[in-house]
């Protein structure tokens, strides 16, 4: 199957700050979740995917140099990376590839001095299979003044004004960034509610990024984890998490398990009244304890644990990590450009 989005050895570098060596590819019929600390290079990434940053280029004197073999039509497109649509590139055809992309950004990029209608007549153009009947339909449904000019919305308003408009045409990808921050409980299982039965098609996809990480573990089927400009993991949510354990056991359990089983317990957390470990699942324990698999978030916090351990003690946590898929060099990056709290807009 043609996946509806494609993301080959995509990187940008802005300012001291690195994105790098994205690779993954998702097929349609699923939820994406964009997971990752501020900083990570979430939003860099979606603003390729919309074209907000173009990808960067490649200086084909200095890759020949450095792999040391002659330049083929093959091997050029594969190191100069490239985003693809719904089967079209954004390096070569932007325009088709944008045909196919909705959004739901946390920082409205429409005109606000322009109504609802307005804004829908305006930039539903832009799109070949817009539909003005569907988009009046849906802001009905979601409570949006159409006569209001958005700067007098609220950000929750916001939101679902711009989910109104995506839902307006036949897009293949849906990019979402933290659209249910600014929602009451309500409102957001109603847009948790409209992804699923996206999804549900079988034709469309949806990329979610958010710091909410409870949403993807009721509704994300893969998972990319991004740190530091670079790609962690990706794959099947349940597959990820399944590799991992967190223990409840006493602190002569762990110390225990820590003498016979050196390098098992990746973090330790030693509270007066509760012991944890993380683990990633393997061989038995040499002795029987309490265990569950890990949430999403439990998961990110015991990763961050781990990663802030002096690197003389955690040498052997490291090398377990890497062969899970992670890449972890031990020293810290430069200065991270900060998440961007804006972005350009798509039009």
């Amino acid at each position: 199957m043609t996946p509806v989005l494609e993301c080959k050895n995509v990187s940008k570098k802005i300012k001291n700050f690195s994105l790098e060596g994205i690779d993954f590819a998702l097929e349609p019929g699923y939820i994406l979740g964009v997971i990752g600390e501020n900083g990570a290079g979430k939003s860099t990434l979606m603003q390729l995917i919309l074209g907000g940053y173009q990808l960067d280029g490649l200086n084909t004197r200095e890759w020949k140099k450095k792999h040391s073999m002659e330049m083929s039509s093959n091997s050029v497109d594969d190191a100069m990376g490239d985003i693809a649509v719904a089967g079209y590139s954004l390096r070569f055809h932007s325009n088709e590839a944008k045909q196919h992309l909705a959004f739901v950004l946390q920082d409205c990029p429409f005109a606000r001095a322009m109504t609802a209608l307005e804004n829908g007549k305006l930039y539903g153009e832009s799109y070949n299979t817009w539909n003005q009947q569907r988009f009046e339909g849906c802001c009905k449904e979601f409570g949006i003044p159409m006569s209001k000019p958005l700067y007098k919305f609220s950000k929750g308003q916001q939101v679902m004004f711009q989910l109104a408009f995506s839902l307006s045409y036949d897009a293949s990808v849906y990019i979402l960034d933290e659209p249910c921050g600014y929602l009451d409980l309500q409102t957001r299982q109603k847009v948790l509610s409209v992804m699923q039965e996206l999804v549900e098609t079988g034709r469309k996809s949806i990329v979610y990024v958010t710091h909410q990480l409870e949403d993807l573990d009721q509704i994300g089927d893969y998972i990319l984890w991004l740190d530091k400009g670079k790609q962690v993991l990706y794959g099947q949510k349940e597959e990820i998490l399944d590799e991992y354990r967190i223990i409840n056991a006493t602190e002569k359990q762990l110390r225990y398990i820590e003498q016979t089983a050196p390098g098992r317990l990746l973090v330790q957390q030693i509270r007066p009244h509760s012991c944890e470990a993380f683990i990633r699942k393997g061989e038995p324990l040499p002795l029987r304890v309490e265990m569950h698999t890990p949430t999403l978030e439990e998961l990110l916090y015991y990763y961050n644990q781990y990663r802030e351990q002096p690197k003389e003690t955690s040498a052997v946590a490291i090398s377990t990590f890497q062969s899970a898929g992670v890449e972890e060099k031990g020293k810290k990056s430069a200065d991270a450009l900060d998440e961007r709290k804006y972005y350009e807009s798509p039009y």
